[in-house]
């Protein structure tokens, strides 16, 4: 299951979570991977939470946008 990344705006968040799902420890993946897990807010996936369960929280998150709020942040 590793390594498979959808195309568009989400496979962003499954590269922050693989990437925590590496290092284990939130202050040692990069700051922009930081900053997308902060975005997840209450989704937010623990470090030591399994890579499908990481996965999980990604798709609660996106499951729950809006079209609106997901081209919105896309955009930024």
């Amino acid at each position: 299951m590793k390594g498979i990344i959808p195309a568009g705006g989400s496979g962003k968040f499954f590269n922050a979570v693989e990437d925590l799902d590496n290092k284990k420890d939130i202050n040692k993946i990069s700051f922009k991977n930081k900053k997308i897990l902060k975005l997840m807010k209450v989704h937010q996936p623990s470090p030591n939470a399994s890579l499908y369960e990481k996965y999980q929280c990604v798709l609660d998150y996106v499951s729950g946008m809006t079209d609106n709020f997901a081209v919105t942040l896309n955009m930024e």
